[in-house]
């Protein structure tokens, strides 16, 4: 489930922002970091995944589901659905 795509667009995110900072209005900045923590909770949320999937230690794995429960409870459904549109993208039919 590696998105090398992603970690590119992050960085595109963040140069735009800080692009963006000096030039346009407190609205377009605030879109702006909503989308870049959207990109962020996709990556987290991927690699949480992972992380509990193949780790077997009960610790390690008790702190993943602490933080998936964690991005549950403070994200809005919107962000949830984008998210697990990137981390499982639907099966295209054949």
């Amino acid at each position: 489930m590696d998105h090398p795509g992603l970690l590119s667009s992050i960085g595109e995110v963040r140069h735009t922002f800080l692009e963006a900072c000096s030039a346009h209005s407190a609205h377009f900045r605030l879109l702006l970091l909503l989308l870049l923590l959207l990109l962020f909770l996709q990556t987290l949320l991927g690699i949480l995944e992972r992380l509990y999937i193949t780790i077997v230690h009960p610790a390690v794995r008790e702190r993943c589901l602490t933080a998936i429960t964690k991005i549950l409870y403070f994200s809005t459904p919107e962000m949830l659905t984008e998210s697990m549109k990137v981390i499982h993208p639907p099966a295209t039919p054949p």
